[in-house]
């Protein structure tokens, strides 16, 4: 059983995904965009926010970004639709 919780980040759209990096950040898939964060000041909370991709479909929640993996390439790999 986990002795506390830290919401990370908040205020998403709609995150589907989720991918850490090796530099303490992480990408998140969320609705139209895809998100970079990043806890720069060590208390466990995201204080850097970088939008790196954006205007994914949104004409329907199936036409959101998700599913994000690290290729063998180090290229992100993602999915948008169904």
């Amino acid at each position: 059983k986990a002795e506390k919780s830290t919401v990370f980040a908040d205020g998403l759209l709609i995150p589907t995904g989720v991918l850490p990096d090796s530099n303490g950040g992480c990408y998140v898939a969320a609705s139209h965009q895809l998100l970079y964060f990043k806890d720069t000041n060590g208390d466990g909370k995201a204080d850097e926010k970088q939008i790196v991709l954006s205007s994914f479909g949104t004409e329907d929640t199936h036409h959101n970004l998700h599913t994000l993996r690290w290729g063998y390439d180090g290229h992100i790999y993602m999915n948008q639709s169904i």
